[in-house]
Parts: structure tokens; C-alpha cells; sequence
């Protein structure tokens, strides 16, 4: 029982920093572009999906993809 309440908080706080990093990496995603001149907020919820799937070269893609079309 033990055993899976620790389980149990733990992935609590897995989900609470994955939420966590991931308002960190759209605030920076929508600030990047808006220092490029560009709206990225229709954008967003590409990212977070791609952010929620952990892969990093993918979220770079994400950040450098309208860079590319100016």
C-alpha cells in the first residue's frame, strides 16, 4: 500500500514539472517570435503537444520553423 501511494505522489509530481516546463517553453516559444516580428500564439498548441512528447529536436523544429518562413 505504502508502494503505491509513493507511486502515487510521485507521478503527481512528474505531471506538476511536466506542466511546469511546458508554460516555461511556450512563454519563451511566444517571446522568441514576438522578437522575430512573428504571432506565434496560433502556434501554441502545436507546441505543447510536441513538447509533451519529449522530443527535443522536435521542440527546436517547433521554435525555428517560423523563423524560416520570414
Amino acid at each position: 500500500m505504502l508502494l503505491l501511494l509513493s507511486f502515487r505522489r510521485e507521478h503527481q509530481q512528474r505531471d506538476k514539472s511536466l506542466e511546469y516546463l511546458s508554460g516555461l517553453i511556450t512563454d519563451l516559444f511566444i517571446d522568441w517570435n514576438r522578437l522575430n516580428g512573428f504571432d506565434a500564439r496560433p502556434k501554441v498548441a502545436s507546441l505543447q503537444h510536441t513538447v509533451m512528447t519529449g522530443d527535443f529536436e522536435n521542440i527546436l523544429n517547433e521554435f525555428l520553423e517560423l523563423s524560416h518562413k520570414r
